[in-house]
Order: C-alpha cells, then structure tokens, then sequence
C-alpha cells in the first residue's frame, strides 16, 4: 500500500507483521537486496523460515494475519488486540526464545550500528 502510495491504518497492521516477524524469528520475512524486497513485497508471499515453524500456532497465526496482502482481509487493530496470542501473553509469566534467534536479533543489531557509523564517516 505504502508503495503505490494508497493506504489506511492497516498499512500499519502489515508493518505491525514485518516486525512480529523479525523480533519471533530474527530473520526478515522478505529477504534481498533493496529492490529484490520491494519486488517481493508486490509479487510474492512472506518467507516463513524453519525458525518460524518453531513457534506456537498461535504466534504463527498471528504474523501471517498480519503479513496479507489484501488490506481488508488483514487483521485489524482491534482485532490483532482480541487475537489469542495476543490475549494468551498477558496470562503467561514466561517465555522461552530460541537460542539462535536470540543470535540473529544480536547479530543485526550490531551490523545495523556498524553500518550506521559507517555511514556517518562518509
């Protein structure tokens, strides 16, 4: 939506989506360069990669009613918050998190800190 610059708040609900999925999975659910995204976004369906199938069935449920293409089929806000998973984690005390997701989540955050101050010496 955001791309043929026509969208509503549920352009949001579809980023809400992108990023359920990097922080449960650690990995993008388009992956490329630039472009390769951007034509990914319009053409193909999100990438749901073995790390995701380790989730709950809930958790899965609820990234992929984000991530739909069509703005109208997509969770809304209000129901994204009714969603089980969503009303599940305010019952649980803990979590457990995959150790190499945990890797991944690190191992961005610090490329993305390394690219930053590349940048700023340019």
């Amino acid at each position: 939506e955001v791309l043929f610059e026509s969208y509503t708040a549920q352009a949001d609900m579809w980023s809400m989506g992108v990023i359920a999925h990097m922080l449960l999975t650690g990995m993008p659910a388009f992956r490329g360069t630039d472009s390769d995204v951007l034509r990914k976004i319009r053409t193909e369906k999100p990438h749901f990669a073995s790390r995701f199938a380790k989730l709950s069935v809930q958790a899965q449920d609820f990234v992929r009613s984000l991530l739909v293409r069509n703005p109208a089929e997509r969770l809304s806000a209000a129901a994204a918050l009714e969603h089980p998973w969503i009303k599940g984690r305010e019952l649980a005390n803990s979590a457990t998190i995959d150790a190499s997701i945990l890797w991944c989540l690190r191992t961005f955050a610090e490329a993305s800190s390394f690219c930053s101050a590349s940048l700023s010496m340019m």
